[in-house]
């Protein structure tokens, strides 16, 4: 699921680069956040273009897949629910899903949980197919070196994808004689821990 923040694009670019699966990404556009679906949307429609000269991947957009709902208490539950729509939109019987926590995330301590309920809501939900193993190619690395790693990226390939991600969860909206738009709260989860590794910038 591809919101164009650092931890789903650092997972696009692995699955690009170091894979040769046939990824598919999608968009979860959640209706009751619109700014943070904007702000995401123009992430994504950077980054796009700079994945695909790597090589062809297929982008599935917020038209899809819409949810309302709490990112924080529910997302577990959203992006299971996501998944199962869009595994099933998927043919062919090889699947995987690919999930962007990464170590020091408060979620990864729960990750055995994670599993099992995915198990169950596949079975309930899953038309009786084969389930599909849950992926965490991120799961030892530490969101800086995500930051290292698609830095690392940049300068072999000669492009540019830092500067084009947004992570802030509630976008403040600013006007001013020169420009206008959206900037990041600084307050919210993501971008404490942007702030930390240099990311979102103070």
């Amino acid at each position: 699921m591809l919101s164009g923040g650092l931890d789903s694009t650092a997972c696009l670019f692995n699955l690009l680069t170091e894979t040769d699966d046939d990824v598919h990404t999608y968009y979860v556009k959640l209706e009751n956040n619109s700014d943070k679906v904007w702000c995401e949307q123009q992430a994504i429609d950077r980054i796009k273009p700079i994945a695909t000269n790597i090589r062809e991947f297929t982008h599935h957009d917020a038209s899809e897949f819409n949810i309302r709902g709490s990112v924080s208490g529910a997302q577990p539950f959203l992006w299971m629910t996501a998944s199962v729509f869009m595994a099933n939109s998927i043919s062919g019987d090889r699947k995987r899903i690919c999930i962007g926590y990464t170590a020091g995330d408060s979620i990864v301590a729960g990750i055995d949980e994670i599993k099992d309920r995915w198990k169950y809501m596949w079975n309930w939900m899953g038309y009786k197919r084969q389930l599909p193993p849950l992926y965490f190619p991120l799961l030892k690395r530490t969101k800086a070196q995500s930051m290292d790693y698609l830095r690392r990226l940049e300068h072999e390939r000669g492009i540019q994808i830092i500067n084009q991600l947004w992570t802030c969860e509630m976008p403040e909206r600013f006007h001013g004689p020169d420009a206008s738009g959206y900037r990041a709260c600084k307050t919210c989860e993501p971008c404490k821990r942007g702030l930390e590794i240099g990311f979102v910038k103070p």
